[in-house]
């Protein structure tokens, strides 16, 4: 199954992903993401192949992931040894709550484990309107859970709905979400946002990745 999947450079492919500087720039995200990760339950919103699920894994948690792809699902199975739970959802049109928990929620609430930590790397973007998306995310995440995302800053693509500045990428994430920490990723340089003192000169250009670590608002 792994052989189907074509690199586009939309998403990483085990054993076809051309160019190690794009693969490096995908490990430092979740390199970071791991930090959080020994928790007991994770969830990865659109997990593609799932390489970034098997390295945050390896802490102990239960893996969760949802993709759009069905042969992206079966390839992040295989690469997990079936260790996941991945299920194929259209973020743009289905309510993040209903599709993991409805279930539970009618027969007894108290069974819901919501999710301790949940990351979303270059998804939104991919959203014409990203607002169902994040209320979905925080109804399945704990009020003590965090969220990790990434958004490409002015970089046109035939695969991204949505262009977004610094400026609106933050103002869309703080309609749902408390910033504990903003990092700007450059190709393999990551920088955390307090140390440029609110510089915003040269972010918005291709190549420039916002990063957050967030928290529900109280």
């Amino acid at each position: 199954m792994i052989n189907i999947l074509q690199f586009t450079g939309e998403r990483i492919v085990p054993n076809k992903t051309c160019h190690p500087l794009t693969m490096a720039e995908h490990l430092i995200r979740y390199s970071l993401a791991t930090q959080y990760a020994k928790v007991g339950k994770i969830l990865d919103v659109a997990c593609g192949t799932g390489y970034g699920l098997k390295i945050m894994g390896w802490l102990g948690a239960e893996k969760y992931g949802a993709d759009i792809s069905d042969e992206a699902l079966q390839v992040a199975k295989e690469l997990n040894h079936d260790d996941i739970l991945a299920t194929k959802i259209d973020f743009e049109k289905e309510n993040l709550f209903k599709h993991f928990f409805y279930a539970i929620s009618q027969t007894d609430v108290n069974l819901i484990k919501k999710f301790d930590l949940i990351t979303s790397f270059e998804t939104i973007e991919h959203l014409d309107d990203a607002n169902l998306f994040l209320k979905g995310i925080t109804e399945i995440l704990k009020d003590t859970g965090k969220f990790i995302y990434s958004i490409p800053l002015a970089n046109p693509s035939k695969y991204h709905k949505v262009i977004y500045t610094f400026e609106s990428a933050i103002e869309l994430i703080q309609k749902y979400f408390e910033h504990e920490e903003i990092f700007i990723q450059e190709s393999l340089e990551l920088v955390n946002f307090k140390r440029m003192n609110g510089n915003l000169n040269n972010l918005n250009k291709r190549g420039i990745f916002v990063i957050g670590i967030c928290h529900k608002k109280k």
